[in-house]
């Protein structure tokens, strides 16, 4: 019963029923004067926001002046189920040696990037300089933001142990897993010849990683369901 108001910050979302776009306040700013300029439209939606809610949920960014706003005035609550909250380019996956990075975020991700060109957008593009200097500020915003959140949600105890490690430990954290279906499922026969992948196609999944596997397994297929950047490299 409860009523639920959603702000977004990109432009394409306006199109979707029951979203307000604000993104002059929902952006973060890298520089003085564009905070400045920025800080009556964090104000006048803080206080919007303030008037009608009870509650707050950021999902996956929280924009830091209106966050320190809101967190002074009600209940906040951020939402993270991805990787990308500990790393400045969104996976903690290596792409030329192909492991998971164990490196803190922070100035020693350019050192990182200096052996794995792991500073890129997920559609392989490497990070400008502007890019890279937002994706640092960005995860000084994240550590920052960690102890002030009334709560930090997960959906897997595995990237609440990865945000805790390497962004830090919230005031308070809960793992709300994903629904599953509730009713009975019915015993089918299984084909041990055929492999799916469910999920959005993308090098850092492992998606790859199933193809010499299938190459491997006489008479084994392999179904892909999804959709994402790596898609067209997938089918070729």
């Amino acid at each position: 019963g409860a009523a639920v108001t959603v702000f977004s910050a990109s432009a394409s979302d306006a199109e979707l029923p029951g979203v307000e776009v604000r993104s002059d306040a929902l952006r973060d700013s890298m520089g003085p004067w564009s905070r400045v300029r920025q800080a009556g439209a964090v104000a006048a939606l803080a206080d919007e926001i303030v008037g009608c809610s009870d509650v707050v949920e950021f999902q996956r960014i929280a924009p830091t002046a209106l966050c320190r706003n809101l967190t002074r005035r009600l209940p906040t609550v951020l939402s993270v189920y991805t990787a990308e909250h500990t790393c400045p380019s969104r996976g903690r996956y290596l792409r030329r040696s192909s492991t998971v990075c164990d490196a803190a975020p922070g100035l020693s991700c350019l050192k990182v990037d200096c052996r794995e060109q792991c500073l890129c957008f997920q559609d392989g593009r490497t990070f400008s300089w502007r890019d890279r200097v937002r994706a640092l500020q960005k995860e000084r915003r994240d550590v920052a933001q960690a102890s002030v959140l009334s709560l930090v949600t997960f959906n897997s105890r595995a990237v609440e142990e990865l945000y805790s490690r390497f962004v830090g430990k919230p005031r308070q954290s809960r793992v709300i897993a994903p629904p599953l279906e509730a009713g009975p499922i019915l015993a089918a026969a299984r084909s041990l010849t055929r492999l799916v992948f469910a999920g959005r196609i993308e090098e850092f999944k492992g998606v790859f990683d199933l193809i010499p596997l299938v190459e491997a397994l006489e008479s084994c297929t392999l179904e892909v369901i999804g959709d994402g950047a790596a898609l067209t490299t997938m089918r070729q």
